[in-house]
């Protein structure tokens, strides 16, 4: 069984291999670095909030349920990483009165796993969504995780659903 940190730990390594998770890191730190620390805090509880509700809407269009899962997921993200970063800004404080770099940081890489997250779940509840659209390579391995189902068999879906939004153009094409 994975514990939360694990899966934070996976998280992070997936999003900081691609182009696309360090875009929406530096991203989240421009916004992260424009207010204090508490400001940092407020971003990665939003980013957890986001990420329970497409993670819900996403559940409900695949036909699960799991709204008491998803609030326990939800309340262990949010304690562990509010037990890890406070942690971090005491040890701060108390080294140090200034800019607390570490916590920001470590506020940044949390936020933008969750968004990372939330980004996955966007897709599968509306795959063409235009923005987002374009981190679905990035994304397949997320995604196809979250569907429980491998990698080649997401491409494989995302595949024909491409040939069959190109078979209906043809057809609106022909019919004019």
């Amino acid at each position: 069984m994975n514990t939360v940190f694990d899966k934070m730990a996976d998280k992070i390594a997936q999003m900081f291999s691609t182009a696309g998770g360090w875009l929406l890191a530096l991203a989240v730190g421009f916004v992260d670095f424009l207010g204090g620390e508490g400001t940092s805090f407020l971003v990665v509880g939003i980013a957890v909030l986001l990420d329970l509700v497409w993670g819900i809407a996403a559940a409900v269009k695949r036909g699960e349920y799991i709204f008491s899962e998803a609030g326990r997921e939800t309340f262990t993200k949010l304690f562990a990483y509010g037990s890890v970063l406070v942690a971090v800004l005491l040890i701060e404080r108390l080294t140090h009165g200034g800019t607390f770099l570490a916590t920001r940081v470590l506020c940044i890489i949390a936020a933008s796993c969750e968004l990372w997250s939330v980004c996955a779940n966007i897709l599968i509840v509306k795959p063409g969504f235009p923005f987002v659209r374009l981190f679905r390579k990035y994304l397949a391995g997320e995604i196809s995780k979250k569907l429980n189902i491998s990698t080649e068999e997401y491409d494989a879906m995302m595949q024909a659903r491409r040939e069959r939004k190109r078979e209906e153009k043809q057809k609106k094409q022909e019919e004019k």
